[in-house]
């Protein structure tokens, strides 16, 4: 499978996965107790697969991406810093709801700060990725750069 479609279809999977995180902060904002075993598995998941495997992978083909098109460089520098931040701020949400899970005393508002900035951050990063990044026209798949372009094909 080309990796730039890996890319799309794990990020749509990450999608779901916020999207029920969301759900259940919302559930923490309303006053009810979330179910912080299923937050505890979508913020490992997100941080132990994501952030160990997808995003490294992610900054190499960034390097690669910038050498052979400079003019992205400032864009690919953002995105790993971005890959940063995801990473510091899941881990303060693993930390907090690791406490509440065990009934340690935890504000909700900063549950919810430390979800909402990481969810944000997430969502963000993946759909910016995706518009200024892999889908411009001059971009080809990662494993393609530095091979000689091929006869061009009808758009769609």
């Amino acid at each position: 499978m080309n990796p730039v479609m890996a890319w799309h279809e794990e990020h749509a999977y990450f999608g779901r996965l916020l999207l029920v995180l969301q759900e259940e902060v919302d559930r923490l904002y309303a006053g009810s107790t979330p179910n912080y075993e299923l937050v505890l598995d979508i913020i490992s998941y997100l941080r132990d697969y994501s952030d160990q495997v997808h995003h490294p992978r992610e900054d190499e083909a960034f390097k690669r991406l910038a050498r052979h098109s400079p003019e992205l460089r400032p864009i690919l520098v953002r995105l790993h810093q971005e890959h940063r931040v995801i990473a510091q701020s899941g881990d303060r949400l693993r930390e907090l709801v690791e406490e509440a899970a065990s009934d340690a005393v935890v504000s909700r508002a900063d549950i919810e700060a430390a979800a909402s900035t990481y969810i944000v951050y997430y969502r963000t990063t993946s759909t910016w990725r995706k518009r200024k990044c892999f889908r411009s026209r001059r971009v080809r798949s990662p494993r393609r750069i530095g091979r000689r372009p091929g006869p061009s094909r009808p758009r769609r």
